[in-house]
């Protein structure tokens, strides 16, 4: 390690890989080693600027420790900016699943339903995939999401049944508190322009 660390101090990114996946194999399975393969992904990604190599890193990284967090991230980060819309999906489902944040593990389903509308076309994916961000957190703005993969999917219906319990939820809101008319209307004009 401290051989690495020279090296680095000196920019030579070669041998601090080399360096650094020697401790890899020896240490293999050990923290040693998960933090030697951190290093080997983000001198791929940041200092020799090689995306591919550094999305090789941190998917060995989370193939011997599936529940690293911070690689997942990186290789959210990474998988986006390349326009790997399928790989992208995937570690978003992943990194959901290991989420112990409601708000966080909802947001995450909700990119992953954008990627799979937006980018794969697989809208009814997209919906499954809201519906279980619905039942983590109730925000209107996932509803709205799913109503629109119900649409692109072809089930109107179901869509409708989501805006209609959006509409009375918020009629009853708009009686006792005075909330927004306006948006009322919309839900109104959503679900007219669906039937």
């Amino acid at each position: 390690q401290r051989l690495a660390d020279l090296y680095s101090a000196v920019g030579r990114w070669s041998k601090v890989i080399e360096t650094l996946q020697k401790i890899n194999e020896s240490a293999e399975g050990s923290d040693d080693a998960r933090r030697a393969l951190h290093q080997v992904a983000k001198i791929y990604e940041q200092e020799l600027e090689l995306p591919d190599r550094a999305i090789e890193a941190f998917s060995l990284l989370v193939t011997t420790w599936p529940d690293d967090a911070e690689a997942w991230a990186s290789l959210d980060r990474l998988y986006q900016t390349q326009a790997r819309w399928n790989e992208l999906a995937d570690v978003l489902r992943r990194r959901a699943a290991l989420s112990r944040d409601p708000q966080e593990r909802s947001q995450l389903l909700a990119r992953r339903a954008g990627v799979l509308m937006e980018w794969l076309g697989a809208p009814e994916e997209a919906a499954a995939a809201l519906k279980h961000a619905r039942t983590i957190a109730d925000d209107p703005a996932l509803a709205d999401q799913q109503v629109t993969a119900l649409a692109k999917a072809g089930r109107e219906r179901e869509a409708a049944a989501i805006l209609e319990s959006r509409i009375s939820a918020l009629a009853a809101l708009t009686e006792s508190q005075g909330a927004s008319k306006g948006e009322l209307a919309a839900l109104h004009i959503r679900l007219a322009q669906l039937r």
